[in-house]
């Protein structure tokens, strides 16, 4: 027994003793050249990923146990931060020497990169400050600069005065156009292409409503009050009126209906010229250059229709009507302001936080076809002969200026715009804003009614058809300016 513990304790002695022999491990070389004193740029920042040193051959480490910390190689940093072992920083996308890739944040002539891919790097994928798609929809509450003329289209007085003009009794009940606020939609739709989004295509469309401005007024079946429609006589240079209702003589009714409306539409090509960093704070600035349509529709209805009492008479295309019977007379005077051109402009966003404000500037240049047609009508139909007819010609459209009338020049049309907007969420943003555009040289119906009438013209005048009257043409096309402004409040949509 005490052989065995002895012989034991010798062994124990003996491989303590041979595990002291042994030498050291010999030290660990360095693979590949040695590193320059100036280091790369990437290697300045921090941003490096060299491989672990692997250890000799023939060094006894046991595989597994990690590489003693002494054995890992160290790379001193140039700005003094502490050094940091190699394998312990971050891995991410290398080049062939080891060094990372940098993303740079200076934003250069053009702005900002246009894509960031979602992890970081420049690769491609989404811009947080550009989209692909953007669709903006609005309300417009606009203003139609007012028609100058005034022309009193509907009056009304004892029947001394019998409507006419003059009279200290004769009011009148329609003529002229108020500057009334008129609903409208505008569209607008942006798509940007390309790798780097640095151009695309816009499309807009604008309508506002048909809005008419319309007086009605009728008198009772006993021809009470009286009802006029009043003009000036070329031949006398004195007023005169066309009766709708007068008391024991006819009743009737008298309309007068003004109509406006303005539509177009534009197409343009977007090159972005600046575009801000995806930060807090941006400002992005956009050209564009493309083509314009816009038309303003203006439309002055005039109508009466009189019901002639029995026992009376009245006069129609030169003859002697008896009553019972119905007598309509119709003037229409339509104007089309249509421009086709180029346009120019420039559109810059500020962002801050939520918060944006966007203006834009335009200055369109081309053709404005300035067209006026007149139209009138007079109807008879009598209950007692059971005849009816038609004539061409009204009161102040007759056979002296119907007809159509057309100006053809060069206009430039100039639009401002401003926004004010804030992001309820990535996608969608509610702005409002106000709108300001000017179009030159318009022509408009009130400003083409004369009043002056030769009443040989007229097919419900007794002179009808008569020879020795002064005849009266159509004046040239009046030009006037217009002026259009109004708020806009929409929603806007980016993807």
């Amino acid at each position: 027994m005490r052989k065995r513990f002895l012989s034991s304790l010798a062994a124990v002695v003996a491989g303590a003793g041979a595990a002291c022999g042994q030498s050291s491990l010999p030290p660990i070389e360095r693979m590949g050249p040695a590193p320059s004193a100036t280091l790369p740029v990437a290697v300045q920042t921090g941003v490096v990923d060299p491989e672990p040193i692997a250890p000799p051959p023939g060094a006894n480490v046991p595989p597994s146990l990690p590489m003693p910390p002494e054995a890992m190689l160290t790379v001193p940093s140039p700005l003094g931060t502490p050094m940091i072992p190699s394998g312990m920083l971050p891995t991410g996308p290398t080049l062939g020497s080891g060094i990372g890739t940098l993303v740079s944040e200076t934003p250069g002539f053009f702005g900002g990169q246009a894509c960031d891919a979602p992890d970081g790097t420049a690769s491609g994928g989404r811009y947080p400050g550009i989209h692909c798609l953007k669709i903006d929809i609005e309300w417009l509450l606009w203003f139609l600069e007012s028609q100058n003329a005034s022309p009193p289209l509907l009056t009304t007085g004892s029947p001394v005065s019998q409507g006419i003009l003059g009279f200290p009794t004769t009011q009148v009940l329609a003529g002229g156009q108020g500057m009334n606020a008129q609903n409208g939609f505008r569209g607008t739709v942006d798509y940007w292409c390309g790798p780097t989004k640095r151009w695309g295509l816009q499309g807009s469309v604008l309508v506002l409503e048909n809005q008419n401005q319309i007086v009605d007024v009728a008198s009772d079946f006993t021809g009470i009050p009286v009802l006029a429609r009043p003009y000036i006589d070329s031949t006398t240079g004195f007023g005169s009126s066309l009766l709708i209702a007068f008391p024991q003589l006819a009743y009737g009714r008298g309309t007068i209906q003004i109509g406006t409306q303005l539509y177009g539409a534009e197409g343009n090509v977007l090159v972005n010229l600046y575009r801000g960093l995806p930060e807090k704070h941006s400002w992005n600035l956009n050209f564009l250059a493309g083509f314009r349509y816009l038309e303003l529709y203006d439309r002055l209805y005039a109508s009466q229709s009189t019901d002639l009492l029995p026992g009376n008479n009245a006069q129609f295309a030169g003859l002697s009507v008896a009553g019972p019977a119905n007598i309509t007379v119709t003037d229409l005077f339509e104007t089309r302001n249509s421009f086709y051109g180029g346009q120019l402009g420039v559109i810059s966003d500020f962002k801050f936080g939520r918060w944006s404000v966007t203006g834009a500037g335009k200055v369109a240049f081309g053709s404005s076809v300035q067209q006026l047609d007149i139209s009138g009508q007079s109807t008879l139909a009598s209950r007692v002969s059971r005849v009816s007819a038609a004539v061409q010609g009204g009161l102040l459209a007759n056979a002296g200026n119907i007809g159509r009338y057309r100006i053809d020049e060069f206009t430039v049309l100039p639009e401002l715009s401003l926004n004010v907007g804030y992001d309820l969420c990535r996608g969608v943003r509610a702005f409002i804003g106000y709108n300001l555009l000017y179009m030159p040289n318009v022509v408009r119906p009130l400003d083409q009614v004369n009043m002056m009438v030769n009443s040989s013209l007229v097919p419900t005048s007794p002179n009808y058809g008569r020879v020795g009257f002064v005849p009266v043409s159509q004046l040239p096309l009046v030009q006037d300016n217009l002026w259009i402004s109004g708020m806009n409040l929409g929603l806007s949509f980016r993807y």
